[in-house]
């Protein structure tokens, strides 16, 4: 029987480009349903009920099960706070990535992870909030604890495992960026060291063509960016720990691959930290921006006073 078969056996009419499912007082009982009238737009937005699907599982002689998905959930809810328990209340902590386009956000959580996701993203940039598992040796975040018996692991077992949120960082991205940090544990909010002028990423893809070829897409800037200080105001303001950090040392050089430990003491290095820091302090100082030069009341006012006149004075 297919799907539309299926759907009509159950009960549904089509009527006027839409489903509908009239469920009369007498018939309440028998589909287990409240009495009522359902509609759904498409064939996938028709629910049989349980008792329709188990006579049509009868009729084709098909095993069939009936499960609480409400019981299920608590089920599983139960069996995770157990486990919790057992590991000592340790949980998986969120870290949001955050930095202005094309500040190495993609290709930082790649080397991490071993994958190559930035090869693959569309238009060249991060469009969308994407996770991912990194399970972190004890090695690095601070091995065994003196406090611990016999000098065991606080963390109960032999890694970390850290849930990423790699962010995009176009300025239309705004409300993606502002969720990730609003759900996050800790932020790490990263700038660019290296202009990137010359990045691969920032060239256009493609033969042209008959048409006019799309423009590529914006370029990193280095240093303190719009969409930085945007991130580090989204981590003031909700008071999540935040780590700053910068990328592209290997290119502190003015372009010229330079080792890690070289890059660390090179003055543009420094400076780049410096100035980094002081945006951060005086974000946080000010995380909703009111030392500003015009209060919120007056931008409000020029921005009805626009919406009114249509752009003519009165």
């Amino acid at each position: 029987m297919d799907p539309a078969a299926a759907v009509r056996a159950a009960g549904w009419t089509r009527r006027r480009k839409r489903y509908e499912l009239r469920v009369a007082p007498e018939h309440a009982q028998q589909l287990g349903l409240p009495v009522g009238l359902y509609c759904a737009r498409s064939l996938g937005g028709c629910l049989i009920p349980a008792a329709a699907a188990c006579a049509l599982a009868a009729e084709r002689n098909a095993t069939w099960q009936l499960t609480d998905p409400d019981a299920d959930a608590a089920s599983a809810a139960t069996a995770a706070a157990a486990e919790g328990a057992q590991s000592g209340g340790r949980s998986t902590a969120v870290v949001a990535v955050l930095a202005h386009v094309n500040h190495g956000k993609t290709t930082l959580l790649d080397a991490l992870l071993g994958t190559r996701s930035a090869d693959f993203e569309p238009g060249s940039i991060t469009q969308s909030v994407r996770p991912s598992i990194l399970d972190v040796p004890l090695t690095v975040c601070g091995g065994a604890s003196s406090d611990a018996p016999g000098g065991a692991s606080v963390y109960g077992g032999a890694s970390v495992s850290l849930a990423l949120l790699d962010t995009p960082g176009h300025e239309a991205f705004g409300g993606m960026r502002a969720a990730a940090s609003g759900c996050a544990d800790v932020a790490l909010v990263l700038a660019s060291l290296d202009e990137g002028v010359a990045s691969s990423r920032c060239s256009p893809v493609g033969p042209p063509g008959p048409k006019r070829a799309p423009p590529p897409p914006p370029c990193a800037l280095a240093g303190v960016q719009p969409q930085t200080r945007e991130a580090m105001r989204h981590c003031a303001r909700l008071g999540i720990p935040t780590v700053l950090a910068l990328t592209k040392l290997d290119l502190a050089r003015d372009g010229t691959a330079a080792a890690l430990d070289e890059a660390r003491g090179c003055e543009r290095v420094q400076a780049a930290a410096a100035r980094l820091e002081q945006a951060w302090a005086a974000l946080s100082a000010d995380p909703i921006g009111s030392s500003s030069a015009a209060p919120p009341a007056a931008h409000a006012e020029c921005l009805v006073k626009q919406l009114t006149t249509d752009g003519r004075e009165e």
